[in-house]
């Protein structure tokens, strides 16, 4: 095809000349700085070069005018700060013949700003970041023309074809059009089994002199003994058993308790979002058991994110983590361990809690799209505009533009070993560890994860995750999909859109949160019927559930 064509001349030729023009890891920023003059200048000459080629093989250039596109994701704003030399953003502007005008949102505001953006016809050409597909802003936002649809042919754009084709975006189409571009997270999306889990300190389990739980009751005996019996030796009664963010705990984590994540599944021959039924009560019951005894991080339910807990872990103060699983995201919990804990070997002290088994349970593993969060096309963009941010997304989504936005030039920040793996060459800082290739190119801050979640997609061959780390994580991984089942999810079902859906009002973890924290004698299954029934009735669930139900035979499910 004629445009992949242009997009593999001009990638070849620019990481050619940053190998030549660009040398080692330990370059002066003259050096560096020069390099990137002489990359942006090749790139502006193989730019009209190659639109020239296309234009001679009787396509259309992609490149032949410059356009600006404004782009919000989180923490863009990182990634363009004060408009300094930056080889990696001018590689990116000369490929595709831009200006990106960067419309800063973060974790905590981007909801609202969208909401203002779209009510004052002042969207982002591309509004990245976003995880509302399925819900009434998103059919909303249709409806009032605040976003466009994605073009039926894709053949221009095999990347993003290929995504779009999935089972899990198709589900989402209105009236036959696609709105969204998934934000991928994995490949497989099996290996999301690996996004929950349990660490836990080993050596803590050795001092207190008890071995893996093999039950419940030994589950929650652990966590107590983690609070009362001083497991780190210091003489101070200064730890707890477990943390987490209160979300956490019914999003499948402990896949021996069955399916019970916040997915919909046919339990007993109804449609249901299992996260809201009587499935859940044993593993309330442990949570609000051990809650109880004190063996329960008593501030989980007021964290903000996952940072509180994730500090408490890392400095020794709690003996079980609840949290994703991944080498990404292993790695992260090791970096921090090093920096509370330096003088204590984490790979002696941690270790993934194995599940027990639990009479009449099947193992299942957390389940998810092969995307989280999505990307719109605001409404304003015109076909020429939008041809070229397919382009980009198309890039983003290759082999090769995840490479080189996880790993930065071949030549200077990576190369390849004599058994073919990346091995980076970026320079070592004072404190010991690698530099980031955002320190270096601030680029690399928040586009990486503009179109994909691109260290999730490249963490099992990221050479700057620790080696251990990895190998942990590969044979958990191996484990899972082995031995768990995974759930059986109806895409279909689960985007039905009807408004008792989007009428619903109840929060799931601040019920649950309720009855864990209940200090009563009540039973759980009790509280169960007194309670979150009484609530999920009042909040809408059980109407929903039979409108959903209704659609769902209708299309035969």
């Amino acid at each position: 095809m004629v445009q992949r064509k242009w997009f593999t001349l001009l990638l070849a030729a620019l990481l050619a000349l940053s190998l030549v023009a660009c040398g080692g890891a330990g370059q002066t920023t003259a050096t560096t700085t020069q390099a990137a003059a002489t990359t942006a200048a090749a790139a502006q000459a193989t730019t009209a070069a190659a639109a020239a080629e296309a234009e001679g093989d009787g396509g259309e250039a992609d490149a032949d005018d410059h356009m600006v596109i404004s782009i919000a994701v989180w923490d863009i704003g990182n990634a363009f700060p004060n408009d300094e030399v930056d080889p990696m953003k001018q590689m990116f502007y000369d490929m595709f013949n831009i200006t990106i005008d960067p419309m800063a949102i973060t974790w905590g505001d981007a909801s609202e700003r969208y909401q203002v953006w779209a009510s004052s016809d002042s969207m982002p050409d591309v509004a990245g970041g976003l995880a509302i597909v399925g819900s009434g802003q998103y059919y909303q936002w249709i409806e009032d023309g605040v976003v466009r649809a994605i073009p039926d042919d894709l053949s221009a754009y095999p990347h993003v074809e290929g995504f779009m084709r999935l089972g899990e975006v198709t589900a989402y189409q209105m009236d036959g059009k696609d709105y969204i571009l998934p934000r991928m997270t994995y490949n497989d999306p099996r290996y999301w089994c690996m996004d929950r889990g349990v660490y836990y300190r080993k050596d803590w389990l050795a001092n207190v002199g008890l071995e893996l739980p093999q039950s419940t009751e030994e589950f929650i005996n652990m966590l107590i003994a983690f609070t009362e019996q001083d497991p780190d030796g210091n003489g101070v009664k200064d730890t707890v058993g477990l943390t987490t963010a209160d979300f956490y705990f019914f999003s499948q984590i402990f896949a021996n308790f069955g399916p019970h994540g916040s997915f919909w599944i046919n339990m007993d021959g109804q449609w249901v979002n299992a996260m809201a039924e009587p499935v859940n009560i044993d593993l309330l019951d442990m949570i609000r058991t051990a809650y109880k005894a004190g063996a329960v991080d008593p501030d989980f339910a007021a964290h903000v994110g996952s940072d509180p807990a994730d500090e408490m872990f890392a400095s020794g103060r709690s003996g079980v983590h609840i949290r994703q699983m991944s080498p990404k995201h292993a790695n992260t919990r090791l970096r921090q361990w090093k920096d509370f804990q330096s003088d204590l070997d984490f790979f002696e002290c941690v270790g993934f809690l194995p599940m027990w088994d639990i009479p009449g349970k099947e193992m299942t593993m957390f389940a998810e799209r092969a995307y989280w969060s999505e990307t719109y096309i605001s409404s304003y963009v015109d076909d020429d505009k939008c041809a070229r941010i397919l382009s980009i997304y198309d890039w983003m989504y290759s082999d090769e533009g995840m490479r080189f936005m996880a790993f930065g030039f071949e030549g200077e920040d990576y190369e390849y070993d004599a058994d073919g793996q990346i091995v980076r060459l970026l320079p070592m800082k004072e404190s010991g560890n690698m530099m980031g290739l955002n320190e270096k190119y601030p680029f690399a801050s928040g586009m990486p994860s503009l179109a994909c979640w691109t260290g999730d997609m490249i963490q099992y061959d990221d050479p700057s995750i620790d080696p251990q780390i990895l190998e942990m994580c590969i044979a958990e991984r191996d484990y899972r999909l082995a031995n768990w089942k995974v759930p059986a999810i109806d895409w279909e079902v689960a985007a039905i859109n009807v408004p008792e859906k989007q009428e619903t009002t109840y929060q799931l973890s601040q019920l649950y949160n309720v009855i864990i924290m209940d200090d009563s004698d009540t039973p759980t299954a009790d509280l169960w019927e007194s309670y979150m029934k009484v609530e999920l009735e009042a909040g809408g669930y059980y109407r929903m559930i039979d409108a959903v139900n209704a659609a769902a035979r209708e299309m035969g499910k």
